[in-house]
């Protein structure tokens, strides 16, 4: 099984992919329904370039890549902005994106999926809850009661993956 972002990254893209066939059958005049489509457009179109490039981005990516960021970022501001529930909210991971696509991928001209911490994240979400449940021991023990825990874990999931 993926790991837990790249479950909820997969769930993002089906979910845009619903949402911007919906949005086909929003009238002109519904400004809402067409911003909440143009941001799934950009979300799956950067998304779509950063998946099939490779390591390093051409100029053409690079571009691409910072037009749909740019589109997706405009799109989900004026969301904020119009929508009186607040549920489409700005969040520090966003002004990371723009940072990323203005700085780091016109530069480095590296792709961010290639370099991503998905799987790191979720090595330190197993850790934290083995860690969890070996609190009360002394430093020592702990570390090593943390140690025959993780490769516990490993070993399972090994034997569950290669079929028993």
């Amino acid at each position: 099984m993926p790991p837990k972002a790249v479950r909820v990254e997969i769930i993002c893209k089906f979910l845009c992919s619903k949402i911007w066939r919906l949005t086909d059958t929003c009238q002109p005049d519904d400004r809402v329904g067409m911003l909440r489509g143009t941001l799934c457009w950009a979300y799956l179109d950067y998304h779509f370039t950063l998946d099939t490039a490779d390591l390093f981005l051409t100029d053409s990516e690079v571009e691409r890549f910072r037009y749909s960021a740019h589109i997706f970022l405009t799109s989900l501001q004026g969301l904020h902005q119009k929508d009186v529930a607040h549920i489409w909210k700005l969040r520090p991971k966003h002004h990371q994106l723009d940072h990323m696509m203005i700085d780091f991928v016109a530069f480095s001209k590296l792709n961010p999926k290639r370099i991503s911490c998905l799987l790191q994240e979720d090595f330190m979400g197993q850790m934290k809850k083995i860690g969890v449940s070996c609190r009360g021991l002394k430093p020592i023990a702990m570390c090593s009661r943390l140690i025959d825990r993780y490769m516990l874990s490993i070993s399972l999931r090994w034997h569950d993956h290669n079929g028993r």
